[in-house]
């Protein structure tokens, strides 16, 4: 009787890789056939386990937008930039990237993992094995691109990147404790 709300973020990742968490919302209307390209078949491995939400996938396309233009502006004439602006556009395309080139490989493995699902369903044995095969790797693949892209969406420490002095004297304990700090040197 009661339905989830419908929100357009869910729905195109739902219309994209058919990843259905909730049981009333199977087969809602415009969900793709299993067969589509980017739809993951319902009953797949994969289905309901992303550790990715809508928002997250909303937030990486936009991610995606932003380091296609960083790219398509540093590749284009750069002498026009100055030194700092080139520096900054440089440093924003490679953090960003830190983010988009596992998003690209995990859009990537979706489509291989449909394909490879659909290798599974056909009739011939030989290609059904090596389908099982390259389709557990292609979740394993999956598993790990998911896990870089959240490092990546995580924020940054400023103290990260900064330098450290570390020092190492000896307390109280005599001789022993300066051994002690010279082995920690060392």
């Amino acid at each position: 009787l009661f339905q989830k709300p419908v929100y357009p973020v869910d729905r195109f990742f739902r219309q994209r890789f058919c990843l259905h968490t909730t049981p009333h919302i199977r087969g809602a209307a415009g969900t793709p056939a299993a067969g589509a390209k980017g739809a993951l078949p319902a009953g797949s491995l994969i289905a309901g386990k992303s550790s990715l939400t809508p928002r997250i996938h909303e937030k990486l396309r936009v991610l995606k937008t932003k380091y296609d233009g960083l790219n398509e502006r540093l590749s284009g004439n750069v002498c026009d930039l100055g030194r700092d602006e080139l520096a900054k556009l440089s440093k924003d395309l490679s953090d960003t990237g830190l983010i988009v080139v596992p998003y690209k490989r995990l859009l990537q493995l979706y489509d291989e993992l449909v394909e490879l699902q659909q290798m599974v369903d056909s009739g011939d044995q030989i290609y059904r094995e090596m389908a099982l095969e390259e389709k557990q790797e292609a979740l394993d693949n999956i598993a790990n691109c998911e896990r870089d892209i959240i490092s990546g969406l995580l924020p940054k420490d400023s103290a990260e990147k900064a330098g450290a002095i570390l020092e190492i004297r000896a307390g109280t304990g005599g001789d022993e404790a300066s051994l002690f700090s010279g082995d920690l040197l060392r």
